[in-house]
């Protein structure tokens, strides 16, 4: 049952169309530690972090662990958000174009275990560029 209310003059809103928007939104705790699969299906690492750019309010990385055992001594990949899909049947994201030997290849930008985790700019254009590229 569609419910419209008027909110300011000349302005109606379908609160049916509210509620689906609101249920399609999940937590970001929910997302994290969520499975990746490559795009051959095989599972290559979980959402360790989302990148969030403040001016946009939106996600822009998914920061992916890859690599090490059980969470331990993983490799971090910052992953462009518009390169993942999820798929509610593995109820996970898929890496669009990325098979799990491309990162093995160390072709992908990473921050190592050891490493601090440190956000930058270059970090964010290395990723776009590796991960877009490939979807060419």
């Amino acid at each position: 049952m569609t419910t419209l209310t008027q909110t300011k003059p000349n302005v109606t809103l379908d609160t049916e169309s509210v509620t689906l928007v609101e249920t399609a939104l999940i937590a970001s705790d929910k997302i994290e530690g969520t499975n990746i699969f490559d795009s051959t299906g095989e599972k290559i690492g979980s959402v360790r972090k989302l990148m969030i750019n403040p001016i946009t309010a939106r996600v822009d990385y998914v920061v992916m662990g890859f690599g090490g055992l059980f969470g331990m001594g993983e490799d971090l990949y910052p992953v462009p958000f518009e390169t993942l899909s999820y798929d509610p049947r593995v109820e996970g994201f898929r890496l669009k174009h990325i098979t799990k030997d491309d990162l093995d290849s160390s072709k992908a930008p990473s921050i190592a275990a050891n490493d601090e985790f440190v956000w930058s700019d270059e970090l964010a254009r290395s990723a776009r560029l590796f991960y877009l590229k490939s979807a060419s």
